[in-house]
């Protein structure tokens, strides 16, 4: 699979000076909010996987779900009762001149406008990797399982740490020294890319521990090609909540 060098956060710059979790929470939503309708996401959603623990009539939620590219293949594929959340409100204005017909709302709170089990399924793709504090990404798990019905399922595809790779590793030390501080409460894999909006890559065993509550279902490395050439690691997991 090729991906976008913007969507697989490579596009990376110089250090700047630390910036505290809420500023970086506010950085994520102004710097999608003005990419939408400009940028193309082609991280590949595993469909045949999600869809072998995911029947058509369930309710799905996309959190996280940008201009509505991943609703738009599972409504495709005969989903009907999809929605979709996202924090940046013109990404939810793009998603809705795509998808008129889908339930689609901006997130303007901590918590997902939805009531405590409303879906059978949930995704999230490459949402960790643009939530770059530890305790903003657990508070979004903690929101899927409050979201999640019994046994329901939550797919997650996302970024690892490229330790083979020395550019990649010189990136991650760089800012590994800006943003190292437990203050920050970020973690090794973190970097700046385009107008030093903030990235993370991840370490496979934190990901296992960010969904410790859940039962592992299915999990798969892979290595996927950005638009230059360059070779980028990636996961994805299916879980069920207990």
């Amino acid at each position: 699979f090729s991906v976008n060098l913007l969507s697989d956060c490579r596009l990376c710059m110089t250090a700047t000076s630390p910036r505290a979790s809420g500023d970086v929470v506010m950085d994520q939503e102004t710097f999608w909010d003005k990419k939408a309708g400009e940028v193309t996401f082609t991280t590949p959603f595993h469909l045949e996987q999600f869809m072998q623990h995911v029947p058509t009539n369930s309710k799905v939620l996309d959190y996280g779900c940008g201009y509505g590219r991943t609703l738009e293949e599972l409504k495709q594929q005969g989903f009907l009762a999809l929605s979709g959340v996202d924090s940046a409100p013109r990404m939810i204005d793009t998603a809705r001149a795509r998808l008129p017909d889908v339930d689609l709302q901006v997130k303007r709170r901590k918590l997902a406008p939805y009531e405590k089990e409303t879906f059978d399924a949930i995704i999230l793709l490459n949402v960790l990797s643009c939530t770059i504090p530890n305790h903003e990404q657990l508070r979004m798990i903690e929101d899927c399982k409050r979201l999640l019905k019994p046994k329901g399922i939550l797919y997650v595809n996302d970024f690892l740490i490229n330790e083979d790779d020395d550019y990649s590793l010189a990136k991650y030390n760089d800012y590994k020294d800006a943003y190292g501080g437990a203050e920050y409460d970020y973690d090794y894999g973190v970097f700046e890319m385009e107008e030093g909006v903030l990235c993370r890559h991840h370490d496979l065993g934190w990901i296992r521990e960010l969904l410790s509550d859940f039962k592992k279902e299915d999990v798969e490395e892979m290595t996927l090609q950005a638009a230059d050439g360059s070779l980028t690691k990636a996961f994805y997991m299916i879980c069920s909540k207990q």
